[in-house]
């Protein structure tokens, strides 16, 4: 009976919860072995959270990177692990470790570690005000008015007077001038940085540094074009012309010729190399827009002029 109770509110827990729904789903996949799968699982719940009808319990936030985590610790990739168990001991530092995910014990102590290092992170102050009938949720809970939560990204959900329910990832600090705001139709102060403002002010820096990095990129190429016919192309054709007339070089001049086209070779080939290794970034700073895709079929990358 108490196990059917427990599966029943499961059920209830998840049901109109699409965040919690895809994070169950991530855990089988992940306990099945198959990272294909819950990988996209996981995409599917954090591109779900700032919509989610319901409020997003911090568990199943930590849940998200915990898992993220440990597909990459199993795979090997231990640095790309910790970043991601980092973000989720910021979103829930009273997390534990699922050993049945996670069975490796040098993995858990690593962990536990890591909620240490969240937790000698600068706070951030929320000021959330509590005389309204409006809720304010950080990271799945209600805060205090004088709550405080470490600097980094977390979750952020406002159910409103009328019962709308409204969320979005945010960095912070800092914190909005009006976390109600939502509630009236209007977006949180500019000064906080949800991480589409943030990504908007980000990409305008982007785009001014990745065009000058297009305009610095072109200009070696155009110096190595210009090198290659002013000193590669004459020094070729010296040393054309020296083979064609051998009697007529002695074997000294011979070898300063082909050094002479070989110094000017590599000038012209390091020019281009170097042009094309700061066109390329500054491109996809600049011109190029790449945005991430979640389809039925899986996650892809965008691009667009």
């Amino acid at each position: 009976m108490s196990l059917n109770l427990l599966l029943l509110l499961g059920v209830a827990r998840a049901d109109g919860n699409p965040t919690a729904e895809a994070v169950a789903r991530a855990r089988a996949a992940v306990l099945a072995g198959d990272p294909t799968t819950a990988n996209r699982e996981l995409a599917l719940a954090e591109a779900a959270a700032p919509t989610n009808p319901a409020v997003v319990l911090s568990t199943d936030l930590a849940r998200i990177d915990f898992y993220r985590g440990v597909l990459e610790w199993t795979a090997g990739e231990r640095d790309a692990a910790l970043g991601h168990w980092r973000r989720s001991a910021t979103l829930n530092l009273r997390f534990q470790p699922e050993a049945d995910v996670l069975p490796d014990v040098e993995g858990q102590d690593a962990y536990y570690a890591l909620q240490g290092e969240v937790r000698g992170y600068p706070t951030v102050e929320l000021g959330i005000p509590q005389d309204t009938t409006a809720v304010v949720f950080v990271d799945g809970t209600r805060p205090e008015a004088d709550g405080v939560v470490p600097e980094g990204r977390h979750y952020i959900q406002v159910r409103c007077d009328d019962g709308t329910l409204h969320g979005g990832w945010m960095v912070l600090p800092p914190v909005p001038d009006d976390w109600l705001a939502v509630c009236d139709g209007r977006s949180w102060s500019s000064s906080a940085r949800s991480l589409s403002d943030r990504s908007e002010r980000s990409g305008a820096a982007g785009e001014v540094i990745g065009w000058s990095m297009v305009g610095t990129g072109a200009a070696l190429v155009g110096a190595g074009t210009a090198w290659n016919f002013a000193f590669t192309n004459p020094a070729w054709e010296a040393g054309v012309a020296a083979r064609d007339n051998a009697g007529s070089v002695s074997r000294t001049e011979a070898d300063g010729l082909v050094a002479d086209f070989n110094r000017n070779r590599w000038i012209t080939v390091g020019l281009f190399a170097a042009g094309v290794a700061v066109v390329t970034p500054g491109i996809l700073l600049g011109p190029v827009e790449l945005k991430p895709a979640l389809t039925l079929d899986g996650a892809t990358i965008r691009g667009a002029f």
